[in-house]
């Protein structure tokens, strides 16, 4: 699965590459390369940065509400771009265990959410046939007309995510039941244990955003510059994976329960 994977993104990648404008062919080596700065830095030091970080989200937060406010209140724009601003950045700042503990419910929530369906469900997809596909020792052979319609495109759309649910609800009995008590069981327990223990949550939460934003980074890095190591890469990322998020949480949890070797003040001059 993850050598599919892997060949995909690559494809990706060199499609983009493919149909960049002139001149513009630095877009991707910059966009992984920064990609793969803001990754290393939740490797290090990311659970430290949470709080800045969530006050930055709620100040802009706080931007993109005021014109809302102002249209609303019939009040000048710029007072009310900055109470709004202000306020977003004390309440990021004020309820930041909060909102965190309210981040990693729901991150737990959905990690479970797609767990569950790539476990039970996807499994049952496979005996799913598509209105409008017809297998065929050849493939997959499209039997309805085309349309370029986008309100067309829109209604096949929902034939189809309607056609998939109900084939689940068929497929796997208390549907609706068990993705519930998965989803709410699951970012209770994420919410328990970032409230519980802060810092803990903080460290584990860094280094899996650090992981998810440094790996595809440093892998479309090497697809551009060095294939060799996006084929080390595609074939040990598991691995790497492991060992760079095991190696972070380490790292940001000794930063925040302060094991990390501090050096003692100098001393003192001694009286003359």
């Amino acid at each position: 699965m993850l050598a599919d994977s892997t060949a995909v993104f690559t494809d990706v990648v060199r499609t983009l590459q493919s149909h960049l404008p002139a001149g513009t062919a630095w877009v991707p080596a910059a966009a992984s390369a920064a990609g793969g700065l803001v990754g290393l830095v939740f490797l290090v030091r990311g659970a430290r940065l949470a709080p800045a970080l969530a006050a930055v989200f709620f100040l802009i937060l706080g931007c993109f509400v005021a014109p809302l406010a102002a249209h609303a209140t019939g009040m000048p724009a710029t007072p009310v771009l900055v109470v709004s601003a202000t306020a977003g950045l004390v309440l990021g700042i004020v309820l930041f265990r909060l909102w965190f503990a309210l981040l990693i419910a729901g991150s737990v929530a959905l990690g479970a959410a797609s767990l569950y369906g790539g476990q039970v469900l996807f499994p049952r997809l496979a005996s799913y046939q598509v209105p409008g596909l017809e297998s065929t020792e050849d493939g997959l052979v499209v039997t309805l007309p085309s349309s370029t319609s986008e309100a067309a495109q829109q209604a096949a759309w929902v034939v189809v995510s309607s056609g998939i649910w109900r084939h689940l609800q068929q497929q796997q009995p208390n549907l609706e039941l068990n993705l519930a008590v998965v989803v709410v069981g699951s970012g209770l327990i994420g919410l328990v244990f970032a409230l519980l223990l802060p810092k803990a949550a903080r460290a584990l939460w860094a280094a899996t955003t650090g992981t998810v934003l440094f790996l595809p980074a440093a892998y479309t890095s090497a697809q551009l510059h060095y294939p060799p190591a996006a084929a080390w890469l595609a074939a040990w990322g598991v691995t790497a994976a492991a060992v760079i998020w095991s190696g972070s949480v380490l790292l940001n949890l000794s930063d925040m329960l302060g094991w990390r070797k501090k050096v003692p003040p100098p001393p003192a001059a001694a009286a003359s």
